[in-house]
């Protein structure tokens, strides 16, 4: 038998964590386990589980529980303390000040996390910078479903940098000092995790998180869950040999003002229904970008520092990319 009681508040958080790796059109049943003071909530679909663990319970008695999510989501409404019982009737009695209800437990086996070895840890990150991270760039990601391995977030070991691509269009942040602590070419995330973890993760804490990955699993674990999720087949792609060699030309510009005027740019360009492409040309010592629309020219003069751009270079950007970044 499993008991245990906690505040409607806890719970609810716990549960709706959990409830995001849920697949609703095949749900596997949330296992709820009871040891050494702590309940630990595990919900799990074929491509990646996690697993949340908290302390603030009492009234605790060892032993395990499967439950139903819908049947979750019954007792997350619940208000005030409430207390959780495997009966000897193969019934969970939920009770809650005056309310009784009784749910029917899911005859399976307990599922399990995949394990993934202590060895094979990779990569540290602080919370907030992982959720800022996965936050940022997966829009950025592919959305060709049928390229699963460019709809994600990939983290280069390698180069020390997390990176998304969508030809024609990479984003680059590069990993803080002493985030790489083991071996490997790359970490690649597929973007279901994002969601996950951005109800997981707490963006203004600087807790740390540890990645850990082996040939069949990648496990982010922080300080009171842990994730895991699938390996995605296939090699993500070396966006090094993409990038063009920007040692002869760059500036530094006010980023509010660049994205007024490319959110400008990409208007007037669904109005007329022309392409929303723009370039950047130096005239004299100022920069300029210039953007054609039909029989309309529209000029910005840019206000620039450490400017360093041929007389001679015109390079173009797709304004819609440029107003998203």
């Amino acid at each position: 038998m499993a008991r245990f009681t906690v505040n409607s508040t806890i719970f609810k958080k716990t549960a709706e964590k959990v409830l995001t790796v849920i697949n609703k059109r095949l749900p596997f049943p949330i296992a709820v386990e009871v040891a050494a003071g702590k309940v630990k909530m595990r919900g799990m679909n074929g491509d990646h589980c996690l697993e949340v663990t908290t302390d603030c319970v009492w009234n605790t008695e060892n032993g395990a529980i499967n439950i139903f999510p819908d049947d979750l989501e019954t007792i997350i409404k619940l208000s005030g303390d409430i207390t959780v019982t495997k009966t000897e009737k193969k019934t969970i009695k939920v009770t809650a000040g005056r309310k009784n209800i009784i749910l029917p437990i899911a005859d399976t086996d307990i599922l399990c996390m995949p394990e993934v070895e202590e060895e094979n840890k990779i990569l540290q990150f602080t919370e907030g910078w992982l959720y800022e991270t996965l936050s940022e760039m997966s829009p950025f990601a592919s959305k060709d479903k049928s390229r699963e391995i460019f709809n994600s977030v990939n983290f280069s070991i390698r180069y020390s940098q997390a990176e998304t691509a969508d030809i024609p269009r990479i984003s680059i942040r590069k990993f803080p000092p002493y985030s790489v602590i083991g071996k490997g070419e790359n970490c690649t995330l597929n973007v279901m995790c994002v969601p996950v973890l951005k109800k997981v993760l707490d963006r203004k804490s600087n807790s740390k998180v540890v990645i850990s990955m082996d040939e069949k699993h990648i496990q982010i674990k922080c300080k009171n869950a842990v994730y895991v999720i699938r390996q995605m087949s296939g090699t993500y792609i070396n966006t090094a040999k993409l990038l063009a060699d920007v040692s002869e030309w760059h500036f530094k510009v006010n980023a509010r003002k660049l994205r007024e005027i490319t959110e400008y740019y990409d208007t007037v360009a669904m109005r007329n229904k022309v392409n929303n492409f723009f370039s950047f040309f130096k005239y004299g010592n100022k920069l300029y970008s210039v953007f054609l629309s039909g029989t309309c020219v529209v000029t910005d003069e840019l206000e620039t520092q450490d400017l360093s751009f041929p007389d001679d270079f015109c390079i173009a950007f797709n304004s819609l990319y440029l107003a998203q970044a």
